[in-house]
């Protein structure tokens, strides 16, 4: 999945892998930044991630946060990974979403000037990891929609009452962008 951010002139990409074997999480987040050079990459726990358009969100509130100087961190990939966990701290928001040890599913976030260097860093992911990359891990499951209800603190009574009720999912997506959003206006 991919898209263009216009008023900040980035373009953005998402995808997943899954099932990967991580004994240590800083050589494996140091390995992927360096095979999608020059694309910037961030790496989240896609067990926690509230599909495309949760992270789609989160890059442009980091952005928004960075033009308006309300960032926490100097680092865009970094900003996104705190306006995605709704929080205000590195840590906090590390341990919500970051990746852990262990067998996990890593959901990968690219961001780039140039939709080349995507589509570049997307063929290297393609051409290292093959079979285990599947986008479908960024989409809501009912176990899955159960967790992101604790970690954002999302009430059932706030599910029906949202705008798409109709759509459990999109209710869920919508609620943890409403988070995200109020916690940067927070600042």
């Amino acid at each position: 999945m991919n898209a263009e951010i216009r008023e900040y002139g980035v373009y953005i990409a998402a995808t997943a892998l899954r099932n990967l074997r991580i004994d240590a999480v800083e050589d494996f987040l140091r390995d992927v930044k360096e095979l999608v050079k020059p694309a910037q990459v961030q790496v989240f726990n896609a067990d926690r991630v509230g599909g495309w358009k949760h992270l789609y969100f989160a890059a442009f509130l980091a952005l928004k946060a960075m033009d308006e100087g309300v960032n926490v961190s100097e680092s865009l990939p970094m900003e996104v990974l705190i306006q995605a966990s709704a929080q205000r701290q590195i840590k906090k928001a590390i341990e919500i979403l970051g990746l852990g040890r262990g067998d996990v599913n890593a959901a990968i976030f690219l961001v780039s000037e140039e939709r080349e260097n995507l589509s570049e860093a997307l063929g290297k992911l393609r051409e290292t990891y093959g079979k285990a990359l599947d986008e479908e891990l960024l989409g809501i499951n009912g176990e899955k929609a159960e967790e992101l209800k604790r970690l954002f603190d999302i009430t059932d009574a706030q599910l029906s009452a949202e705008n798409d009720a109709y759509d459990p999912k999109e209710a869920l997506t919508n609620l943890i962008i409403e988070r995200m959003t109020i916690q940067l206006f927070r600042r």
